[in-house]
């Protein structure tokens, strides 16, 4: 994976627009990019997911509005805490990961990671369509990568 340099981020947003921009800092800042493998019972089911937050719908539903994805209201005790949450599950992440690997100043690494991650569960999806020869479980291989990908965002993600 290339090393992105950053040192004048000014030209990394220069052909963007404004919304996209605020769209990119907003989801940079108060985002989280989820790579994730659970293993149980011999079965493997990996994820990607993009979430966002926040208490005022407006700037949640601009996300939506952008990049798809679905809004519940996740309602807490007390009105305050209140959130509207913003999610994308796997490819349908993929608008909103492919512009943050691009110009995300915080979040650009994990998005190429879920990208990754992605392109192998796609990977895996065409396969499952395709005759079973065996067990039809995941290559060994692949479940290693898997594996990495999902401690990668897990590192990047405990370090922003």
């Amino acid at each position: 994976m290339a090393t992105l340099s950053y040192a004048n981020p000014e030209t990394r947003i220069a052909n963007l627009s404004s919304e996209d921009a605020y769209l990119i800092g907003l989801f940079d800042g108060e985002g989280s990019i989820s790579v994730l493998l659970d293993e149980y019972a011999g079965r493997n089911q990996s994820y990607v997911c993009c979430r966002l937050g926040m208490a005022d719908r407006r700037p949640v539903a601009l996300l939506q509005k952008r990049f798809g994805g679905k809004i519940i209201l996740d309602v807490r005790p007390t009105p305050h805490l209140t959130l509207f949450v913003w999610y994308a599950y796997g490819s349908h992440a993929r608008p909103l990961l492919a512009i943050l690997q691009q110009h995300s100043l915080i979040k650009h690494e994990q998005a190429a990671i879920a990208i990754r991650a992605i392109e192998l569960l796609e990977a895996s999806k065409a396969r499952r369509k395709k005759p079973r020869i065996g067990t039809g479980c995941i290559p060994p291989d692949e479940l290693l990568e898997r594996r990495s990908l999902t401690q990668r965002v897990k590192a990047l993600n405990r370090a922003s």
